[in-house]
């Protein structure tokens, strides 16, 4: 229950060996590896004497220089490769090829989800692989790769064919109520007497519109005649064929315009000479529409039979993950033509075990280095298993600062269970927490974050249920609305409505005694970090000034001397940054300001109380609503739909409530006081993937220390 004292490890090898080292770091998952900046540069300068050439992105002998690259860092921990013959910074157009290739693949993975639905249940387990299904993908990547890249292919053509059979859709759509329409094509007679006349076809809004327009139309400078059409179903707008000399046309268009006068689909307003059959564009639309239906439908099918390699893409991403956390550790190390130097940081209790292991498989050196000054040590906590999942509401603020802080961890997860506990404070409310959580983690086995958050719920959920019988809260009032009061579950300790000020005084002791325990933490801190007398003049005289005023109020004269004393020691005792004995004075007074922090602190625990009743009233309401509709058939199906949908909506917003109040009521209020943040967390070079874990037969070293942790 501590922050892990880390040491920096210096490895020096020959690149022979260089893929399989960085194979069995990955597997062992204690060390994080940090680029040497100074020594990189060195050996940079001694390189560029001797490169021979870069192998360009995209070109034939950058792909194969990549999957030799990948195969070999794939290899099993035992076997060697020749020396790598590319320069240090073609890792880094590695890492961008996998990182395309990663990203490629979970969008095929996505979209063959699209393709061919497979149920899933809400929290999926990663599918055990077996190590030699992992290697297969060093001889099958292209293959499988290929088969992604058909797919894609596939979907960006029937996505297009997609749009084009909308469009179509939508244009039979607009040209359905005009399909019985029909302007003949004009004789060759016809068209010389019509050369001096315009004809016009169009739709208005509705007939208002139509009306409005007829006495302008008659009243136009130039003679225009006009016909309504009949469409072949009912609707609002109005279609006129219209006909005008054509020196009047630009005065008729501009009378047009003015009603909104719009063309029909497919169609200008001026008609042209071969006439129009909307009913002959609607059916060539229909059938374009049918021909696309069918060329998707057959690439549908294409897809749904390449969905079969699903799971192989899966295995496939996953192996690139792992790949590209070794290559990230790879841009990360110095080298030059024979050797490489590495260094990184790995728990104290780990090194032996690494360097032993490291020096006896490989032919490698491992040293201790000194950590600089200013550098920057990550931080693994290092808890038993019962508070470990604690260790992610810290990892959310902000991880502990390695030199100066502590491991919170061990008080948090108590008082982070307890206090969500009391702001949920229901029985039943409690039970399905804890019930749902332990089923999760149980039966599903959830892994990740999401098991580690059961945990805090099935915690919290335990406390909810202890504080429910304390408060006498089942499903709020329940019991009494079902048996009409005949039965009411006595409260073991207050009941918030009757007695309100019992649970305000009770949450806000709660309160001071949450934030004595940072307070004493800071002391210890303080002490630990050489600085007692701050520890024992800025922190400590605070118990004395409280306790003092709580004696005085009990009537005990001397409390008031208790606290001045504390005062003084405060305002004169205390550690200032300045000799100036003026200066020093007012440094002491001001530090007399923090009273009103406490308070503030102390008083934001009474939002305890607010969450209490206002789970309490909305879960009565609930009941009352139940009550009033009666527990009778057939209005039972009533209640319990109400009862069902009203309690449901509480736990939630209750329970989200719960975890914001009290994450804030940590982050603020506990941490405030001794908790300074800042650091890093220790991210080592392991195995990550998103869809699939191999089986595993031998425990990592971290996992090792874990499991000593835990039994201790």
């Amino acid at each position: 229950m501590a922050i892990v004292k880390l040491e920096k490890m210096q490895l020096i090898g020959l690149k022979s060996n260089l893929a399989a080292v960085i194979n069995f770091l990955s597997k062992q998952g204690c060390s994080e590896i940090r680029e040497n900046t100074e020594l990189a540069a060195a050996l940079e300068a001694h390189k560029q004497e001797n490169r021979a050439g870069h192998v360009v992105p995209e070109s034939h002998a950058f792909k194969e220089a990549f999957i030799k690259q990948i195969n070999n860092l794939a290899l099993p921990q035992t076997q060697k490769v020749d020396v790598f013959d590319l320069p240090a910074d073609n890792y880094a157009a590695f890492l961008t090829e996998c990182t395309q290739r990663i990203e490629f693949l979970d969008k095929q993975i996505a979209l063959s989800g699209v393709v061919k639905p497979v149920k899933s249940p809400m929290f999926k387990l990663r599918d055990e692989v077996d190590k030699e299904v992992y290697l297969s993908m060093r001889t099958r990547q292209e293959e499988l790769l290929q088969s992604a890249k058909d797919f894609a292919e596939l979907y960006m053509q029937k996505e297009q064919l997609q749009l084009t059979l909308n469009k179509e859709n939508g244009l039979a759509e607009q040209l359905k109520p005009f399909r019985n329409l029909h302007v003949s094509q004009r004789r060759e007679a016809e068209r010389r007497e019509a050369e001096h006349f315009a004809f016009l076809l169009g739709s208005l809004r509705n007939r208002e519109h139509f009306l409005d327009l007829q006495p302008q139309l008659d009243n136009l400078s130039s003679p225009c005649v006009y016909e309504e059409l009949e469409l072949a179903e009912p609707q609002e707008q109005v279609v006129l064929l219209l006909a005008v000399e054509k020196d009047g046309l630009p005065e008729l268009e501009k009378l047009l315009s003015a009603f909104a006068f719009k063309a029909l689909p497919t169609l200008n307003l001026l008609v042209p000479h071969a006439g129009v059959d909307l009913g002959r564009t609607y059916q060539e639309t229909l059938q374009t529409a049918e021909k696309l239906t069918a060329q998707i439908n057959t690439l549908m099918q294409k897809l749904r039979d390449l969905t079969v390699h699903t799971q192989d893409w899966r295995i496939l991403a996953d192996f690139y993950r792992v790949q590209q956390e070794r290559l990230q550790a790879l841009c990360k190390l110095s080298s030059s033509e024979k050797i490489f130097v590495l260094e990184a940081f790995v728990p104290s209790k780990l090194k032996a075990d690494l360097y032993n292991e490291l020096e006896a498989n490989y032919c490698v050196t491992c040293n201790d280095c000194a950590i600089g000054e200013d550098e920057k040590v990550p931080v693994m906590l290092s808890n038993c298993r019962q508070i470990r999942p604690y260790e992610s509401v810290i990892e959310e603020f902000s991880m502990p600062d390695y030199h100066n802080d502590i491991d919170p961890t061990w008080i948090l997860a108590p008082c982070y269970a307890f206090f969500f506990g009391a702001m949920l404070s229901d029985i039943g409310y409690g039970l399905i927490f804890f019930i749902a959580a332990m089923y999760l983690l149980l039966k599903n086995k959830v892994e990740g974050n999401a098991r580690r958050f059961m945990w805090i719920f099935a915690g919290g959920g335990f406390f909810a249920i202890l504080w429910g019988l304390a408060f006498g809260s089942f499903f709020g009032d329940l019991p009494s609305a079902i048996t009409n009061g005949a039965f009411t579950l006595k409260p073991l300790f207050a009941d918030p409505f009757k007695e309100p000020m019992i649970v305000m005084g009770s949450s806000v002791v709660l309160g001071m005694a949450h934030i004595a325990c940072g307070m004493l933490l800071n002391m210890y801190k303080l002490c630990r970090n050489g600085d007692p007398r701050a520890a024992f003049t800025e922190i400590a005289p605070w118990f004395f000034i409280f306790g003092g005023i709580g004696v005085s109020v009990a009537g005990i004269s001397w409390g008031k001397w208790m606290s001045l004393i504390a005062v003084c020691v405060i305002v004169f005792l205390s550690k200032k940054n300045s000799r100036n004995p003026i200066v020093q004075l007012i440094t002491g007074i001001l530090k007399l300001y923090d009273i009103t922090g406490f308070v503030g602190d102390i008083l934001s625990y009474t939002r305890i109380t607010a969450l209490v009743l206002s789970t309490s009233v909305i879960a009565m309401v609930v009941n009352m609503f139940a009550k009033m509709i009666g527990f009778g058939f057939p209005n039972i199906i009533v209640t319990l739909l109400i009862l069902l949908l009203g309690h449901t909506m509480n736990i939630a917003l209750s329970g989200l409530s719960a975890y914001v109040h009290t994450t804030r009521l940590h982050y603020v209020e506990f941490f405030g006081r001794f908790y300074d943040g800042g650091g890093d967390l220790f991210r080592p070079l392991s195995i990550h993937t998103k869809y699939t874990r191999e089986k595993q037969v031998t425990k990592s070293l971290v996992e090792r220390l874990r499991c000593a942790v835990s039994k201790n």
